[in-house]
């Protein structure tokens, strides 16, 4: 199926699935001016060393970057779909722009999107800030497949919200999304790299996941929560990449037509014109992460133990070659307590990334091991990233922090630990303390001579002006941030922040 034909193909069924919003077209239009958000925001971070301190740019969306002096200024508009609760179908939009010095462009276009929404369904078109499944956004280190480290993707996406599938027990849900898009970051890349580098323009993406809830913390307090995440880049045309020996030749066209859709939606299928005829491997660039948490949830505290399992590919989605890398995090919630009412630790394991060695099958050599996988990159696609920064967990650190004009992951084998604090001692004055230790060996293909260590911390204070006892539109945040070590080298930083929010 040609692109176009494929094109027109989308437009109709997103059409088709605004239909129904026409019998309440005269009302709705009406409604849409009111219950509008809006605001504006004003950032400026100063630093001492190489780069930013991990904690002033890291999981926020990709609206910082790890430059030393950066500020924008940001302004949004926002209708959120649960203001028509009292309707069968509820509409929402937003859009979300920004201006600066030290980002990836002197503009940022960071959200743009219009969704509908009927019962547990939603349907988004545009580019939208997605929340984190499973984990705590403020304190959590990340998701290891689809974190909020960087900068939204624009697709088409349908969410559908946990929806009961046990009867008037409640107590098994499922929920999930599936989304295609296209990743806009290429010219970035182009100059990031140089036109000698490796980059891709216009890969199209996919993200889909699926999960399960057992339990009703309103029958018993314990309940289970358990699924899977997965994302896929496709298509677009790739820049002097490597393994392709056509003399003469620089770029090539990746496969993009409508099986191309159908293997990302499955994970599996087709091949890469880089793979030659021997080695075939799935076409595109798929990852994807296993996501479980187990809740107790008491009268006045509740408790989280979940684990976070990443793999590449089909190596280390199943148990064949054991499950020891992860994510293995506890969060502790306690509302009662002002002074310290979250508390997050998290380990994070991914030195073993299915084993050292690694074959394929030959004429020789019947059996085929999957070893060395190498978390976060691709021989066409460079890293898991959008615009420098990782699309997933913000230990990693992304290509940008380097600045060396390449878009791989170099340091992917690691061992980290993670706590992160947070409270509200005053109605108007919120804080929180994020420390996080890293132990890095690089990669397999690229080992460091010697072990890298980093330390980071943050302590950042938000306060609210209150104005006659009432909350304010206006708030003030305040962060100081360090790393420390041979990883991230030694930075210091100062982060303020002035925002203003009216409902």
């Amino acid at each position: 199926m040609k692109a176009p034909v494929l094109r027109a193909l989308l437009i109709g069924i997103t059409l088709y699935a605004l239909l129904p919003l026409a019998a309440e077209a005269q009302p709705l239009r009406y409604e849409l001016g009111r219950a509008v958000e809006y605001g504006a925001e004003s950032s400026v971070t100063t630093s001492f060393g190489s780069h930013a301190p991990l904690w002033l740019d890291a999981n926020r969306y990709g609206l910082a970057t790890a430059k030393g002096q950066q500020g924008y200024l940001r302004a949004y508009v926002e209708r959120r779909c649960e203001m028509d609760s009292d309707r069968t179908w509820h509409a929402g939009y937003g859009a979300d722009v920004a201006i600066g010095y030290g980002l990836t462009r002197p503009w940022q276009l960071q959200q743009l999107y219009f969704e509908v929404e009927c019962q547990r369904s939603r349907l988004t078109i545009g580019q939208k800030q997605q929340p984190m499944m499973l984990k705590n956004a403020e304190l959590s280190t990340g998701s290891q497949a689809l974190g909020i480290n960087a900068r939204p993707v624009p697709a088409v996406r349908y969410d559908l919200n946990w929806w009961n599938i046990s009867g008037h027990a409640n107590v098994v849900a499922i929920k999930g999304h599936l989304a295609f898009g296209c990743m806009t970051d290429g010219l970035w890349q182009e100059d990031y790299v140089g036109r000698d580098g490796r980059y891709v323009k216009w890969a199209l993406y996919h993200d889909k996941s699926a999960f399960l809830r057992i339990g009703n913390p309103e029958r018993f307090p314990l309940t289970f929560t358990g699924g899977m995440e997965m994302a896929t880049t496709f298509g677009g045309t790739a820049y002097n990449p490597i393994g392709y020996n056509i003399e003469g030749q620089t770029k090539i066209r990746l496969p993009h037509g409508f099986k191309s859709f159908l293997y990302a939606l499955r994970g599996k299928g087709g091949s890469d014109p880089t793979d030659g005829e021997q080695f075939a491997n799935s076409a595109g660039n798929t990852l994807g992460a296993w996501l479980f948490r187990l809740s107790y949830c008491a009268d006045d505290w509740k408790a989280h133990l979940y684990y976070d399992h990443f793999f590449e590919d089909e190596s280390m989605l199943f148990f064949q070659y054991g499950w020891r890398d992860g994510l293995y995090g506890i969060e502790l919630e306690l509302p009662h307590c002002k002074w310290v009412s979250n508390i997050v630790y998290e380990h994070l394991r991914t030195d073993y990334q299915a084993g050292p060695i690694y074959h394929d099958t030959t004429a020789d050599i019947s059996s085929q091991i999957s070893g060395t996988d190498n978390y976060y990159n691709h021989n066409i696609y460079q890293g898991w990233q959008n615009y420098g920064m990782a699309i997933g967990n913000a230990l990693y650190a992304s290509p940008t922090y380097r600045e060396d004009g390449s878009l791989m992951f170099t340091g992917n084998r690691l061992r980290a630990h993670h706590l992160g604090l947070s409270g509200t001692p005053m109605p108007n004055l919120h804080y929180r303390v994020l420390y996080s230790y890293v132990k890095d060996w690089g990669t397999y293909a690229l080992p460091y001579a010697d072990c890298r260590h980093s330390r980071s911390i943050m302590a950042e204070v938000t306060y609210n002006i209150l104005k006659q006892h009432a909350a304010s539109p206006w708030t003030i945040k305040a962060a100081f941030a360090a790393d420390r070590g041979s990883r991230l080298g030694n930075n210091t930083g100062l982060q303020f922040t002035l925002s203003y929010h009216f409902q």
